[in-house]
């Protein structure tokens, strides 16, 4: 993923945690360990390809949503399926 998303997305999950936990709180090593999981990601537009087990669709899921509040399996309906696949 390029850095200028990578950065965006950054930014919005840093600031939730700073929210929910406390800026003392925030781990550097966690800030870290994300930011090399983002750019390891093959695709910039912020989205992971998830599919549920024994399921054809995938669905867009932003890493922010994953990252921020898990993600469970009878919620994935809510996320745009990809089309073109």
């Amino acid at each position: 993923m390029e850095e200028q998303k990578i950065n965006e997305i950054m930014d919005k999950v840093i600031k939730e945690w700073i929210k929910r936990h406390g800026i003392v709180n925030i781990d550097p090593q966690k800030i870290g360990a994300l930011k090399k999981v983002l750019q390891d990601s093959p695709h910039n537009d912020g989205l992971m390809r998830v599919q549920l087990i024994g399921g054809g669709s995938t669905y867009l899921v932003p890493f922010k949503d994953i990252i921020l509040n898990g993600l469970k399996g009878e919620d994935i309906e809510k996320y745009p399926e990809e089309w073109w696949r």
